[in-house]
Protein backbone atom coordinates (compact mmCIF):
# COMPACT_ATOMS: atom_id res chain seq x y z
CA UNK A 1 0.00 0.00 0.00
CA UNK A 2 1.12 3.74 -0.94
CA UNK A 3 -0.83 4.60 2.42
CA UNK A 4 0.48 2.76 5.03
CA UNK A 5 0.20 2.96 8.99
CA UNK A 6 3.27 3.74 11.47
CA UNK A 7 2.58 1.98 14.63
CA UNK A 8 4.43 2.33 18.13
CA UNK A 9 4.10 1.09 21.51
CA UNK A 10 2.55 4.00 23.85
CA UNK A 11 4.73 5.69 26.86
CA UNK A 12 3.03 5.88 29.98
CA UNK A 13 2.56 9.88 30.78
CA UNK A 14 3.20 10.44 27.68
CA UNK A 15 2.21 13.71 26.36
CA UNK A 16 2.56 13.76 22.59
CA UNK A 17 5.03 11.63 19.96
CA UNK A 18 7.33 12.97 17.85
CA UNK A 19 7.93 11.26 13.92
CA UNK A 20 10.79 11.25 11.94
CA UNK A 21 10.97 9.46 8.74
CA UNK A 22 13.29 9.15 6.15
CA UNK A 23 13.45 8.18 2.52
CA UNK A 24 16.33 6.08 1.43
CA UNK A 25 15.52 5.76 -1.77
CA UNK A 26 15.80 9.54 -2.50
CA UNK A 27 18.22 10.30 0.17
CA UNK A 28 15.55 12.51 1.56
CA UNK A 29 16.00 13.45 5.22
CA UNK A 30 12.68 14.31 7.44
CA UNK A 31 10.62 13.38 4.68
CA UNK A 32 7.85 13.11 7.28
CA UNK A 33 8.38 14.54 10.89
CA UNK A 34 5.27 14.88 12.61
CA UNK A 35 6.49 16.58 16.18
CA UNK A 36 2.97 16.90 17.69
CA UNK A 37 0.98 13.47 17.05
CA UNK A 38 -1.52 13.23 19.89
CA UNK A 39 -1.07 10.46 22.87
CA UNK A 40 -4.30 9.13 21.88
CA UNK A 41 -2.48 7.88 18.96
CA UNK A 42 0.12 6.20 18.89
CA UNK A 43 0.05 5.66 15.06
CA UNK A 44 0.54 7.61 11.76
CA UNK A 45 -1.13 7.40 8.63
CA UNK A 46 0.81 8.20 5.73
CA UNK A 47 -0.54 9.37 2.56
CA UNK A 48 0.30 8.05 -0.91
CA UNK A 49 3.97 7.27 -0.30
CA UNK A 50 6.42 7.24 -3.54
CA UNK A 51 7.56 3.25 -3.92
CA UNK A 52 10.87 2.51 -1.69
CA UNK A 53 12.44 1.92 1.64
CA UNK A 54 12.17 4.08 4.79
CA UNK A 55 13.43 4.21 7.91
CA UNK A 56 11.28 6.05 10.79
CA UNK A 57 11.90 6.98 14.67
CA UNK A 58 9.97 7.74 17.23
CA UNK A 59 10.24 9.78 20.35
CA UNK A 60 7.78 10.80 23.56
CA UNK A 61 7.24 13.78 25.73
CA UNK A 62 6.21 14.89 28.95
CA UNK A 63 3.97 17.58 29.80
CA UNK A 64 7.27 19.81 30.32
CA UNK A 65 8.35 19.10 26.46
CA UNK A 66 10.92 16.96 27.78
CA UNK A 67 12.20 14.15 25.48
CA UNK A 68 12.52 10.43 25.79
CA UNK A 69 15.75 9.23 23.32
CA UNK A 70 14.69 8.11 19.99
CA UNK A 71 13.25 4.65 19.61
CA UNK A 72 15.36 1.83 17.73
CA UNK A 73 14.81 2.56 13.82
CA UNK A 74 12.21 0.86 12.08
CA UNK A 75 12.44 0.32 8.25
CA UNK A 76 10.12 -0.84 5.79
CA UNK A 77 9.84 -1.06 2.05
CA UNK A 78 6.88 0.35 -0.41
CA UNK A 79 6.42 -2.02 -3.16
CA UNK A 80 3.22 -0.44 -5.26
CA UNK A 81 1.75 -3.03 -7.14
CA UNK A 82 1.47 -3.04 -11.24
CA UNK A 83 -1.47 -0.94 -11.95
CA UNK A 84 -4.56 -3.19 -13.69
CA UNK A 85 -5.99 -3.67 -17.55
CA UNK A 86 -8.38 -0.34 -18.24
CA UNK A 87 -11.16 -1.45 -20.72
CA UNK A 88 -11.85 0.47 -23.82
CA UNK A 89 -15.27 1.72 -24.29
CA UNK A 90 -14.98 4.29 -27.20
CA UNK A 91 -16.52 5.77 -29.32
CA UNK A 92 -19.69 4.67 -30.21
CA UNK A 93 -21.99 5.82 -33.33
CA UNK A 94 -25.17 7.08 -32.32
CA UNK A 95 -26.64 4.36 -35.23
CA UNK A 96 -24.29 1.50 -34.79
CA UNK A 97 -21.90 1.33 -31.93
CA UNK A 98 -18.45 0.19 -34.29
CA UNK A 99 -19.91 2.95 -36.94
CA UNK A 100 -18.67 6.19 -36.23
CA UNK A 101 -19.70 9.22 -38.70
CA UNK A 102 -17.86 12.12 -36.30
CA UNK A 103 -14.07 12.80 -37.30
CA UNK A 104 -12.93 13.88 -33.78
CA UNK A 105 -14.52 10.87 -31.62
CA UNK A 106 -14.01 10.93 -28.37
CA UNK A 107 -12.35 7.71 -27.03
CA UNK A 108 -13.23 6.63 -23.51
CA UNK A 109 -12.30 3.55 -21.01
CA UNK A 110 -12.51 2.31 -17.35
CA UNK A 111 -10.53 3.46 -14.87
CA UNK A 112 -7.97 0.76 -13.37
CA UNK A 113 -7.15 -0.09 -10.12
CA UNK A 114 -3.54 1.52 -8.60
CA UNK A 115 -4.30 4.13 -11.89
CA UNK A 116 -2.13 7.57 -11.84
CA UNK A 117 -2.53 8.34 -15.62
CA UNK A 118 -2.66 6.19 -19.03
CA UNK A 119 -1.48 6.47 -22.77
CA UNK A 120 -4.04 5.95 -25.72
CA UNK A 121 -2.78 4.51 -28.63
CA UNK A 122 -5.07 4.77 -32.02
CA UNK A 123 -4.34 2.63 -34.83
CA UNK A 124 -5.96 3.64 -38.94
CA UNK A 125 -5.66 0.24 -40.33
CA UNK A 126 -6.87 1.39 -43.85
CA UNK A 127 -4.10 4.07 -43.86
CA UNK A 128 -1.92 1.80 -41.72
CA UNK A 129 -0.67 4.82 -40.16
CA UNK A 130 0.25 3.62 -36.51
CA UNK A 131 0.06 5.48 -34.69
CA UNK A 132 -2.14 7.94 -36.06
CA UNK A 133 -3.04 9.30 -32.46
CA UNK A 134 -0.71 8.51 -29.13
CA UNK A 135 -1.50 10.61 -25.97
CA UNK A 136 0.77 9.49 -23.29
CA UNK A 137 0.25 11.19 -19.29
CA UNK A 138 -3.66 11.41 -19.38
CA UNK A 139 -4.85 11.49 -16.52
CA UNK A 140 -8.15 11.30 -16.96
CA UNK A 141 -10.52 8.28 -18.88
CA UNK A 142 -11.54 9.95 -21.74
CA UNK A 143 -9.77 11.72 -24.61
CA UNK A 144 -11.34 13.83 -27.67
CA UNK A 145 -8.99 13.84 -30.82
CA UNK A 146 -8.11 17.04 -31.29
CA UNK A 147 -7.88 16.77 -34.94
CA UNK A 148 -10.37 15.26 -38.04
CA UNK A 149 -9.26 11.64 -38.37
CA UNK A 150 -9.66 10.48 -42.06
CA UNK A 151 -12.18 7.72 -42.86
CA UNK A 152 -10.96 4.17 -42.08
CA UNK A 153 -11.15 1.41 -39.87
CA UNK A 154 -9.60 1.96 -36.77
CA UNK A 155 -7.93 -0.05 -33.77
CA UNK A 156 -7.70 1.38 -29.73
CA UNK A 157 -5.32 0.29 -27.26
CA UNK A 158 -5.30 1.72 -23.75
CA UNK A 159 -3.16 0.94 -20.66
CA UNK A 160 -2.37 2.95 -16.99
CA UNK A 161 0.85 3.44 -15.00
CA UNK A 162 1.00 3.26 -11.29
CA UNK A 163 2.48 5.82 -8.90
CA UNK A 164 5.78 4.37 -9.36
CA UNK A 165 5.27 4.94 -12.94
CA UNK A 166 5.36 1.20 -13.34
CA UNK A 167 3.16 0.63 -16.57
CA UNK A 168 0.37 -2.10 -16.98
CA UNK A 169 -0.72 -4.65 -19.55
CA UNK A 170 -2.47 -3.21 -22.93
CA UNK A 171 -6.24 -3.39 -23.19
CA UNK A 172 -8.09 -5.78 -25.06
CA UNK A 173 -8.53 -4.03 -28.59
CA UNK A 174 -11.62 -2.41 -29.68
CA UNK A 175 -12.36 -1.73 -33.86
CA UNK A 176 -14.54 0.76 -34.95
CA UNK A 177 -14.80 2.52 -38.50
CA UNK A 178 -14.81 6.18 -39.19
CA UNK A 179 -17.66 6.67 -41.99
CA UNK A 180 -18.35 10.35 -42.86
CA UNK A 181 -21.59 10.74 -44.81
CA UNK A 182 -21.22 12.55 -47.85
CA UNK A 183 -22.52 15.65 -48.29
CA UNK A 184 -26.47 16.66 -48.85
CA UNK A 185 -27.36 18.87 -51.91
CA UNK A 186 -28.60 22.04 -50.05
CA UNK A 187 -30.62 24.97 -51.14
CA UNK A 188 -30.65 28.57 -51.22
CA UNK A 189 -33.38 30.69 -50.36
CA UNK A 190 -32.24 34.33 -49.73
CA UNK A 191 -31.77 37.05 -50.82
CA UNK A 192 -35.43 36.99 -51.50
CA UNK A 193 -37.14 39.67 -54.81
CA UNK A 194 -38.87 42.91 -53.90
CA UNK A 195 -42.37 43.23 -55.34
CA UNK A 196 -40.32 45.14 -58.16
CA UNK A 197 -38.72 41.47 -58.84
CA UNK A 198 -35.36 42.89 -57.89
CA UNK A 199 -32.63 42.86 -54.99
CA UNK A 200 -32.16 46.28 -54.33
CA UNK A 201 -28.63 45.74 -52.43
CA UNK A 202 -25.43 45.34 -54.56
CA UNK A 203 -23.68 43.33 -51.34
CA UNK A 204 -26.97 40.76 -50.43
CA UNK A 205 -26.33 38.13 -47.83
CA UNK A 206 -27.06 34.61 -49.95
CA UNK A 207 -28.76 31.95 -47.40
CA UNK A 208 -28.63 27.83 -47.67
CA UNK A 209 -30.34 25.17 -45.88
CA UNK A 210 -29.88 21.53 -46.09
CA UNK A 211 -31.41 18.57 -45.09
CA UNK A 212 -27.76 17.24 -43.38
CA UNK A 213 -25.08 20.10 -42.27
CA UNK A 214 -22.08 19.59 -44.06
CA UNK A 215 -19.13 20.99 -41.68
CA UNK A 216 -18.29 23.17 -45.39
CA UNK A 217 -19.31 24.87 -48.23
CA UNK A 218 -18.10 26.13 -51.14
CA UNK A 219 -20.32 29.39 -53.27
CA UNK A 220 -20.38 30.51 -56.44
CA UNK A 221 -21.83 33.59 -58.36
CA UNK A 222 -21.87 34.07 -61.87
CA UNK A 223 -22.55 36.88 -63.84
CA UNK A 224 -25.16 36.28 -65.82
CA UNK A 225 -25.14 39.90 -68.33
CA UNK A 226 -21.61 38.90 -68.65
CA UNK A 227 -22.13 35.75 -70.52
CA UNK A 228 -21.87 33.72 -67.12
CA UNK A 229 -18.55 35.40 -66.16
CA UNK A 230 -17.59 33.90 -62.75
CA UNK A 231 -17.31 36.89 -60.36
CA UNK A 232 -17.03 35.10 -56.66
CA UNK A 233 -15.89 32.06 -55.44
CA UNK A 234 -15.23 30.94 -51.77
CA UNK A 235 -14.33 27.24 -50.35
CA UNK A 236 -14.72 25.89 -46.29
CA UNK A 237 -17.65 28.27 -45.44
CA UNK A 238 -18.62 27.36 -42.29
CA UNK A 239 -21.88 28.75 -42.08
CA UNK A 240 -25.02 28.45 -44.46
CA UNK A 241 -24.71 32.62 -45.64
CA UNK A 242 -22.25 34.51 -47.40
CA UNK A 243 -22.15 38.13 -47.64
CA UNK A 244 -20.86 39.68 -50.70
CA UNK A 245 -17.79 42.54 -49.47
CA UNK A 246 -17.89 45.77 -50.01
CA UNK A 247 -15.14 45.64 -52.55
CA UNK A 248 -17.28 42.80 -54.83
CA UNK A 249 -19.98 45.15 -54.90
CA UNK A 250 -22.69 43.31 -57.51
CA UNK A 251 -23.29 45.72 -60.56
CA UNK A 252 -26.88 46.15 -61.62
CA UNK A 253 -26.82 42.99 -63.83
CA UNK A 254 -28.19 39.34 -63.25
CA UNK A 255 -26.48 36.77 -61.33
CA UNK A 256 -27.06 33.15 -60.70
CA UNK A 257 -25.86 31.80 -57.36
CA UNK A 258 -25.20 27.89 -56.28
CA UNK A 259 -23.69 26.33 -53.49
CA UNK A 260 -22.60 22.73 -52.73
CA UNK A 261 -21.30 21.06 -49.56
CA UNK A 262 -18.18 19.57 -48.51
CA UNK A 263 -16.97 16.93 -45.41
CA UNK A 264 -13.58 16.45 -43.70
CA UNK A 265 -12.91 13.81 -46.30
CA UNK A 266 -13.16 16.29 -49.11
CA UNK A 267 -16.47 14.74 -50.39
CA UNK A 268 -18.83 17.09 -52.39
CA UNK A 269 -22.39 16.99 -53.17
CA UNK A 270 -23.69 18.16 -56.13
CA UNK A 271 -24.05 21.95 -56.94
CA UNK A 272 -27.63 23.17 -55.48
CA UNK A 273 -30.01 24.51 -58.36
CA UNK A 274 -29.11 28.08 -59.78
CA UNK A 275 -31.00 31.25 -57.72
CA UNK A 276 -31.07 33.70 -59.69
CA UNK A 277 -31.58 37.37 -58.88
CA UNK A 278 -31.41 40.58 -60.61
CA UNK A 279 -29.56 43.76 -58.66
CA UNK A 280 -31.47 47.16 -58.86
CA UNK A 281 -30.54 49.61 -56.98
CA UNK A 282 -32.95 52.68 -56.59
CA UNK A 283 -31.32 56.21 -57.38
CA UNK A 284 -30.50 58.34 -54.95
CA UNK A 285 -32.71 61.09 -53.36
CA UNK A 286 -31.66 64.20 -53.71
CA UNK A 287 -30.79 66.08 -50.52
CA UNK A 288 -31.78 68.86 -48.90
CA UNK A 289 -29.20 71.21 -47.01
CA UNK A 290 -29.90 72.08 -43.32
CA UNK A 291 -26.69 73.85 -42.01
CA UNK A 292 -24.57 76.31 -41.90
CA UNK A 293 -26.30 79.35 -41.77
CA UNK A 294 -26.14 83.10 -41.38
CA UNK A 295 -23.00 83.82 -39.70
CA UNK A 296 -20.19 81.80 -37.57
CA UNK A 297 -17.20 81.54 -36.24
CA UNK A 298 -16.16 78.20 -36.16
CA UNK A 299 -14.04 77.78 -39.93
CA UNK A 300 -14.50 73.69 -39.64
CA UNK A 301 -18.41 74.11 -39.55
CA UNK A 302 -20.66 71.03 -39.42
CA UNK A 303 -22.91 70.03 -42.58
CA UNK A 304 -26.35 68.87 -41.63
CA UNK A 305 -28.75 67.81 -44.61
CA UNK A 306 -31.83 65.41 -45.14
CA UNK A 307 -30.47 61.64 -45.48
CA UNK A 308 -32.14 58.08 -47.14
CA UNK A 309 -30.73 55.26 -46.63
CA UNK A 310 -30.60 54.24 -50.35
CA UNK A 311 -27.27 57.29 -50.36
CA UNK A 312 -24.08 55.72 -49.23
CA UNK A 313 -21.86 58.52 -50.09
CA UNK A 314 -21.95 62.33 -50.57
CA UNK A 315 -20.24 65.04 -52.58
CA UNK A 316 -20.56 69.34 -51.02
CA UNK A 317 -19.43 71.61 -53.33
CA UNK A 318 -18.74 74.60 -51.79
CA UNK A 319 -18.35 78.47 -53.44
CA UNK A 320 -15.99 81.22 -51.93
CA UNK A 321 -17.83 84.10 -52.65
CA UNK A 322 -15.14 86.63 -52.34
CA UNK A 323 -12.46 84.75 -54.13
CA UNK A 324 -14.40 83.35 -56.66
CA UNK A 325 -13.23 79.42 -55.46
CA UNK A 326 -14.80 76.15 -55.59
CA UNK A 327 -13.78 73.64 -52.66
CA UNK A 328 -15.39 70.50 -53.33
CA UNK A 329 -15.40 67.71 -50.70
CA UNK A 330 -16.09 64.07 -50.73
CA UNK A 331 -18.09 62.82 -47.57
CA UNK A 332 -17.46 58.88 -47.72
CA UNK A 333 -17.87 58.76 -43.66
CA UNK A 334 -20.34 61.07 -42.48
CA UNK A 335 -22.86 60.38 -38.80
CA UNK A 336 -26.31 59.75 -38.76
CA UNK A 337 -28.86 60.73 -35.87
CA UNK A 338 -30.92 58.54 -34.27
CA UNK A 339 -33.89 58.56 -36.71
CA UNK A 340 -31.79 58.51 -39.91
CA UNK A 341 -32.67 60.72 -41.31
CA UNK A 342 -30.38 63.97 -40.65
CA UNK A 343 -27.04 63.25 -41.89
CA UNK A 344 -23.86 65.48 -40.21
CA UNK A 345 -20.39 65.77 -41.20
CA UNK A 346 -17.33 68.27 -39.79
CA UNK A 347 -14.96 69.93 -41.86
CA UNK A 348 -11.57 68.69 -40.71
CA UNK A 349 -8.98 71.34 -39.95
CA UNK A 350 -7.15 70.47 -42.92
CA UNK A 351 -9.66 72.11 -44.96
CA UNK A 352 -10.43 74.52 -42.97
CA UNK A 353 -12.67 77.62 -44.68
CA UNK A 354 -11.30 81.32 -44.42
CA UNK A 355 -13.03 84.33 -43.35
CA UNK A 356 -15.71 84.92 -45.96
CA UNK A 357 -19.10 84.53 -47.46
CA UNK A 358 -19.97 80.93 -48.81
CA UNK A 359 -23.00 79.02 -50.59
CA UNK A 360 -22.93 75.06 -51.13
CA UNK A 361 -24.80 72.72 -52.61
CA UNK A 362 -24.88 69.04 -52.05
CA UNK A 363 -25.70 65.55 -54.17
CA UNK A 364 -26.11 62.26 -52.55
CA UNK A 365 -24.76 58.93 -54.60
CA UNK A 366 -25.91 55.21 -54.60
CA UNK A 367 -23.93 52.39 -53.55
CA UNK A 368 -23.43 51.56 -57.54
CA UNK A 369 -22.27 55.38 -58.33
CA UNK A 370 -25.49 56.85 -59.27
CA UNK A 371 -25.34 60.72 -58.60
CA UNK A 372 -28.74 62.20 -57.32
CA UNK A 373 -29.54 65.80 -58.96
CA UNK A 374 -27.45 68.95 -56.60
CA UNK A 375 -29.34 69.95 -53.94
CA UNK A 376 -30.08 74.23 -53.54
CA UNK A 377 -27.76 76.37 -52.38
CA UNK A 378 -27.54 77.28 -48.80
CA UNK A 379 -25.44 80.23 -47.84
CA UNK A 380 -23.10 81.08 -44.43
CA UNK A 381 -20.49 83.67 -43.59
CA UNK A 382 -17.53 83.07 -41.66
CA UNK A 383 -16.41 85.44 -39.56
CA UNK A 384 -12.96 86.69 -37.71
CA UNK A 385 -15.03 87.41 -34.43
CA UNK A 386 -18.46 88.11 -33.00
CA UNK A 387 -17.34 89.71 -29.99
CA UNK A 388 -18.25 93.69 -28.97
CA UNK A 389 -15.05 94.47 -28.95
CA UNK A 390 -14.53 93.68 -32.71
CA UNK A 391 -16.44 96.22 -33.79
CA UNK A 392 -14.68 99.05 -33.79
CA UNK A 393 -16.54 102.08 -32.14
CA UNK A 394 -15.72 105.16 -30.50
CA UNK A 395 -15.14 105.09 -26.60
CA UNK A 396 -18.15 105.44 -24.96
CA UNK A 397 -16.83 108.85 -23.21
CA UNK A 398 -16.55 110.14 -26.31
CA UNK A 399 -20.38 109.47 -26.87
CA UNK A 400 -21.95 110.94 -23.79
CA UNK A 401 -23.27 113.99 -25.69
CA UNK A 402 -25.47 111.43 -27.54
CA UNK A 403 -27.19 110.16 -24.93
CA UNK A 404 -30.41 112.46 -25.28
CA UNK A 405 -30.67 111.78 -29.33
CA UNK A 406 -29.79 107.80 -28.33
CA UNK A 407 -33.11 108.72 -25.20
CA UNK A 408 -35.35 109.57 -28.36
CA UNK A 409 -34.48 106.51 -30.73
CA UNK A 410 -36.34 103.59 -29.97
CA UNK A 411 -37.31 99.98 -32.06
CA UNK A 412 -39.89 99.22 -32.23
CA UNK A 413 -42.75 96.94 -33.86
CA UNK A 414 -44.61 98.96 -36.50
CA UNK A 415 -47.42 100.63 -34.76
CA UNK A 416 -51.51 100.14 -35.77
CA UNK A 417 -51.91 103.54 -35.20
CA UNK A 418 -51.55 106.75 -37.86
CA UNK A 419 -47.89 108.46 -37.47
CA UNK A 420 -49.08 111.88 -38.66
CA UNK A 421 -46.25 113.44 -36.08
CA UNK A 422 -43.57 111.14 -36.23
CA UNK A 423 -40.69 111.18 -38.44
CA UNK A 424 -40.64 107.28 -39.50
CA UNK A 425 -38.44 105.17 -41.46
CA UNK A 426 -40.36 101.67 -42.49
CA UNK A 427 -38.12 98.47 -42.94
CA UNK A 428 -39.85 95.06 -43.47
CA UNK A 429 -39.38 93.87 -39.72
CA UNK A 430 -39.21 97.15 -37.82
CA UNK A 431 -39.64 100.85 -37.75
CA UNK A 432 -37.46 103.50 -36.63
CA UNK A 433 -39.33 106.28 -34.70
CA UNK A 434 -37.66 109.92 -33.80
CA UNK A 435 -39.77 111.85 -32.25
CA UNK A 436 -38.52 115.51 -32.90
CA UNK A 437 -40.78 117.24 -30.85
CA UNK A 438 -39.41 115.70 -27.96
CA UNK A 439 -35.74 116.03 -28.97
CA UNK A 440 -33.66 118.51 -27.27
CA UNK A 441 -30.32 119.49 -29.20
CA UNK A 442 -27.17 119.10 -27.59
CA UNK A 443 -24.26 121.53 -27.32
CA UNK A 444 -21.53 119.01 -29.06
CA UNK A 445 -23.60 117.40 -32.36
CA UNK A 446 -20.75 116.60 -33.76
CA UNK A 447 -19.71 113.96 -30.89
CA UNK A 448 -22.65 111.87 -32.25
CA UNK A 449 -21.95 112.19 -35.85
CA UNK A 450 -18.22 111.26 -35.47
CA UNK A 451 -19.41 108.43 -33.50
CA UNK A 452 -21.32 107.37 -36.40
CA UNK A 453 -19.20 107.53 -38.68
CA UNK A 454 -16.43 105.80 -36.71
CA UNK A 455 -18.98 103.08 -37.04
CA UNK A 456 -19.73 103.09 -40.99
CA UNK A 457 -16.51 102.99 -41.22
CA UNK A 458 -15.94 99.97 -39.42
CA UNK A 459 -18.53 98.70 -42.14
CA UNK A 460 -16.18 98.82 -44.51
CA UNK A 461 -14.11 95.73 -42.85
CA UNK A 462 -15.87 92.78 -43.75
CA UNK A 463 -14.39 90.62 -40.57
CA UNK A 464 -15.81 92.63 -38.14
CA UNK A 465 -18.71 92.31 -36.20
CA UNK A 466 -20.59 94.74 -37.29
CA UNK A 467 -20.00 93.80 -41.02
CA UNK A 468 -21.06 90.55 -40.01
CA UNK A 469 -24.50 91.24 -38.46
CA UNK A 470 -25.39 93.29 -41.65
CA UNK A 471 -24.53 90.50 -43.79
CA UNK A 472 -26.58 87.95 -41.84
CA UNK A 473 -29.44 90.16 -42.49
CA UNK A 474 -29.50 89.75 -46.39
CA UNK A 475 -27.41 86.87 -46.74
CA UNK A 476 -30.08 84.21 -48.09
CA UNK A 477 -32.20 87.05 -50.14
CA UNK A 478 -31.69 87.14 -53.31
CA UNK A 479 -34.47 89.97 -53.75
CA UNK A 480 -32.54 93.67 -54.13
CA UNK A 481 -35.35 95.52 -52.54
CA UNK A 482 -35.57 93.27 -49.50
CA UNK A 483 -32.03 93.66 -48.54
CA UNK A 484 -31.68 97.23 -49.23
CA UNK A 485 -34.45 97.15 -46.35
CA UNK A 486 -32.58 94.76 -44.12
CA UNK A 487 -29.44 97.03 -44.37
CA UNK A 488 -31.17 99.98 -43.29
CA UNK A 489 -32.45 97.53 -40.52
CA UNK A 490 -28.90 96.14 -39.52
CA UNK A 491 -27.30 99.71 -39.81
CA UNK A 492 -30.14 101.20 -37.55
CA UNK A 493 -29.45 98.55 -35.05
CA UNK A 494 -25.53 98.83 -35.06
CA UNK A 495 -26.29 102.32 -34.34
CA UNK A 496 -28.25 101.62 -31.39
CA UNK A 497 -25.72 98.68 -30.26
CA UNK A 498 -23.11 101.87 -30.62
CA UNK A 499 -25.01 104.28 -27.80
CA UNK A 500 -25.88 101.12 -25.28
CA UNK A 501 -22.69 102.35 -23.48
CA UNK A 502 -23.53 105.87 -22.77
CA UNK A 503 -27.15 104.61 -21.92
CA UNK A 504 -26.04 102.65 -19.27
CA UNK A 505 -24.31 105.26 -17.78
CA UNK A 506 -26.75 107.56 -17.81
CA UNK A 507 -29.02 104.61 -15.61
CA UNK A 508 -26.27 104.19 -13.14
CA UNK A 509 -25.73 107.56 -12.45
Amino acid sequence: SVNPRIVWTAVKDAAKYDLWVNNLTTGAAQYIRRQDISRLTPYFDCTDLPQGTYTAWVRAANGNNEFSPWSAAYSFTVDVLVPGIPVVTGPVGSVSAKIITTTNPTFTWTAAPRAVKYELWVYNVTLQLAPIIRQENLTETKYVALTNLPQGDYRVFVRAYNSANEVGEWSTVFTFKLDEPTPLIPRITAPVANPAGSVDNPTPTFKWTADLDAPFYEFKLVDVTQNSTEVVRVSNLKTKSYTIPDNKRLAEHIYEAQVRGTNVSGEMSNWSEPYRIRIKVPNPTTPTPISPSGTTRDKTPTFQWTHDRGSSRYEILIRDLERNEVIVVQVKSFTVDPTGKIAFYTLPDSQALKVGTYRFWIRAFNSVGTASSWSNYKAFAISASLDLKDLKLVEPAKLQSAEELYAAIEIVAEPESENADLGIVETAASTLIVNERNFTAVSDVSMPLAAIEELMESLADPSSAASAMMLGSFLDDSNEESRNVNASSAAASIVALAMMPVRRKRRET
